[in-house]
């Protein structure tokens, strides 16, 4: 619990606009963010192949990606990531010297799991989908139909 609030308080305090924009999705969609060495890592362009033939399960999962390097930062995007200038080491974000590092945070702002390679979608998608709000989402869903 901790070490969430003090990685969203350190993106709002690091990045006011990101930490803005992070902050603006809590409640509305979930946050993974994916921590490279470089933008162009090969951990880090495997991880985004898998996003992008993913699509359908990360929007109806509400997940936001946001990717970042020690230099640069972008929110994931299909069509086109759009890398910005990153002011403040990403060190402060990271718990391990890896070359990639995926952090999931739950719709409530809590970090949910912490990951340390590449991770197949499915993975990630069967992690959000035993959450308690994910599930009253499904319930919903399904009630509706």
């Amino acid at each position: 619990m901790i070490k969430a609030t003090l990685l969203i308080l350190l993106v709002c305090i690091s990045f006011p606009v990101l930490g803005q924009d992070i902050a603006s999705h809590q409640w509305m969609n979930r946050v993974l963010i994916v921590m490279a060495e470089s933008k162009d890592s090969k951990l880090l362009q495997q991880q985004i192949d898998i996003f992008n033939q993913n699509e359908v399960g990360i929007t109806e999962r509400k997940l936001l990606i946001l990717l970042m390097t020690p230099l640069e930062f972008a929110f994931y995007s299909p069509k086109k990531i759009d890398w910005q200038p990153f002011s403040t080491t990403y060190d402060n974000y990271k718990l391990r010297d890896s070359e990639i590092e995926l952090v999931l945070i739950g719709l409530d702002g809590q970090i949910k799991h912490r990951k340390y390679s590449v991770t197949p979608a499915l993975e990630i998608f069967v992690i959000i989908d035993t959450m308690p709000m994910r599930q009253s989402e499904l319930r919903n869903s399904n009630n509706q139909h």
